[in-house]
């Protein structure tokens, strides 16, 4: 979290406004990017993925989780189900082997599965350091 708030600040500083990062989200006020600046809570995974888009930047750097800046080419989406089954297989895994590990709930692995609903994006980060890939890769982007 604490590497997002910088790598977020120092974004904001050079390259954006808060205004039109507000607009560009289609946010009803600056508090909520207020709450990011100041390391309060973390941006959801639609939003993060809006955040990277907005700068030009892939989540990976966003995060801090490395100093690749480079922006992702984005205009084939993979949904996140499809990617995590994707992943699953490559890896030789299978879902029982991740919830023997311990690694997540079964109710999370079947809603991400089902497309009932997206990983927080803290689930996202566990999700690309379990399997070895980007955050980009898991979510979709690349």
């Amino acid at each position: 979290m604490e590497e997002f708030v910088i790598r977020f600040n120092e974004l904001l500083n050079e390259k954006g406004k808060i205004e039109d990062l507000v607009k560009y989200l289609n946010l009803k006020s600056a508090s909520t990017i207020y709450n990011w600046v100041n390391g309060d809570f973390m941006p959801s995974l639609p939003n993060l993925i809006k955040i990277a888009n907005y700068f030009s930047c892939n989540l990976d750097y966003l995060l801090g989780l490395t100093d690749n800046h480079e922006t992702v080419n984005n205009s084939n989406l993979v949904p996140f189900n499809v990617r995590l089954r994707e992943i699953i297989d490559k890896n030789r895994s299978s879902q029982y082997k991740l919830l023997k590990d311990d690694f997540i709930s079964r109710g999370h692995l079947n809603s991400w599965l089902n497309l009932k609903r997206l990983p927080s994006t803290a689930n996202a980060i566990k999700i690309a350091n379990y399997f070895h890939e980007s955050v980009d890769f898991v979510v979709g982007r690349v």
